[in-house]
């Protein structure tokens, strides 16, 4: 979405590795029985493997999260009403027709290769965004359609009152997606935890990184600290609870995956600095991965089910072959240059 622009390596490094955790979170999901049935069956090395996996594979959508704040905030800044019109034209517009076009597309895929007739009611309810389409990833587009609806007007505060207004809202949000569940007062207009991702992007860019130099070491240490005590927590959590016979699968409200999640961008910034060809190109295919990854998921899976692999193989065949897979066909489809329909199916020029 965004190859129109210099590209910075270690962005190009952050969306690579959401890419990867989002098709490795449903790779998972697809290969191992996330619920107690599946817990109890499963022996000791198995829990701890598959809670590892799925925690890391929960980490994509907040980084993507990230980069639209990033990005989206310093590009395409609103100061009044004709430009916060014209967000919504370029940017909220074709991303609302891109989603249609691929709801269509896994209903078709639905009804040609597993037999799923398509009722038009149900159809028509899926685009008019009342009702999630037949693939669970698809989720993330009418989230991020409403944070797209949101974004302009950030801006514009923005650009009203300055920079450190976003550092102020940012902070309230995180109180209220971090400690909110503790008090009685409701804090629900502060957003949901996908907003505080989106403005940890802008903190990062207007705020965090123009000193990160001088604090280099101070920024990776505490981030280090803080993502790795996180990261432990989240999966000792999910593992206590399921010990307790309580299904708990983290969602990115969840308290430690956001304080986790926001301590990535200093980690990347820091050590990837250098861009090569492949992750330059798979992090300008990032968004059409998502999008087509699970048609290649639930193929692969159908020849693979039948041998006996380990899981975790498995799983990392499944994700290698959907990354693979859908890269390839983004190249397949690029290569006829029709740029209209490019545009339309991944929002790529």
């Amino acid at each position: 979405m965004y190859a129109i622009f210099e590209r910075t390596a270690w962005l190009d490094w952050v969306r690579c590795f959401a890419v990867f955790c989002i098709v490795f979170c449903h790779a998972t999901e697809t290969v191992y029985q996330l619920n107690l049935e599946g817990w109890n069956q499963a022996g000791n090395i198995s829990r701890y493997v598959r809670t590892v996996c799925f925690t890391v594979g929960r980490l994509g959508v907040p980084l993507f999260l990230f980069l639209s704040g990033y990005l989206l905030l310093s590009r395409h800044k609103c100061g009044n009403l004709k430009e916060i019109i014209d967000f919504i034209k370029t940017k909220w517009v074709p991303l609302f027709a891109c989603y249609e076009i691929w709801v269509i597309i896994y209903n078709l895929f639905l009804y040609m290769c597993y037999g799923k007739d398509i009722n038009i009611l149900t159809l028509f309810r899926e685009l008019a965004l009342m009702q999630l389409p037949p693939f669970a990833h698809l989720w993330y587009m009418p989230m991020i359609l409403g944070i797209y609806l949101f974004l302009p007007f950030i801006s514009f505060v923005r650009e009203m009152l300055g920079d450190r207004v976003l550092l102020t809202i940012f902070v309230f949000s995180l109180f209220s997606n971090v400690l909110g569940r503790y008090f009685l007062l409701d804090l629900s207009f502060l957003g949901s935890c996908y907003v505080t991702y989106v403005l940890w992007g802008g903190v990062f860019k207007f705020i965090i990184e123009p000193g990160f130099e001088r604090r280099r070491n101070l920024y990776v240490t505490i981030s280090t600290i803080l993502f790795s005590i996180s990261f432990v927590y989240v999966v000792l959590k999910q593992m206590h609870l399921y010990e307790a016979g309580v299904v708990f699968n983290v969602w990115y409200n969840e308290p430690g995956l956001i304080m986790g999640a926001l301590m990535l961008p200093s980690l990347f910034i820091s050590f990837c600095k250098k861009n090569n060809k492949i992750t330059k190109e798979i992090s300008i295919a990032g968004f059409a991965i998502y999008l087509m990854h699970n048609l290649f998921l639930v193929t692969v899976c159908k020849y693979v089910a039948p041998f006996p692999l380990p899981r975790l193989f498995t799983t990392l065949l499944l994700c290698g072959a959907s990354l693979i897979l859908s890269f390839l066909m983004y190249k397949l489809i690029k290569v006829f240059n029709l740029k209209r329909l490019t545009y339309l199916l991944f929002l790529s020029k």
